[in-house]
């Protein structure tokens, strides 16, 4: 079933702080960036959730504008792509 705008998606665990959110344009996923650089990525459709620790804390996150790459700037000034 669709989800209704509004309705949760999912729900963050307890942990790192979860300090930056990006919802991608075309709409398939949400990245969550966490202070101690674990990025996640949840699909829409399938709510499913793919976790990776990618560095330091994440300070920034971008998405282009056709959903196929996502930047992920991190407290040590390094950035992964």
């Amino acid at each position: 079933a669709e989800k209704l705008a509004g309705e949760p998606l999912t729900q963050v665990e307890k942990g790192p702080w979860l300090c930056r959110l990006r919802y991608a344009p075309d709409g398939r996923f949400l990245a969550a960036g966490s202070r101690d650089g674990t990025l996640e990525r949840w699909e829409v459709a399938t709510r499913g959730k793919k976790a990776e620790k990618l560095g330091n804390g994440t300070m920034c996150l971008a998405i282009s504008p056709d959903s196929k790459w996502l930047a992920v700037g991190h407290e040590n000034a390094t950035i992964a792509i």
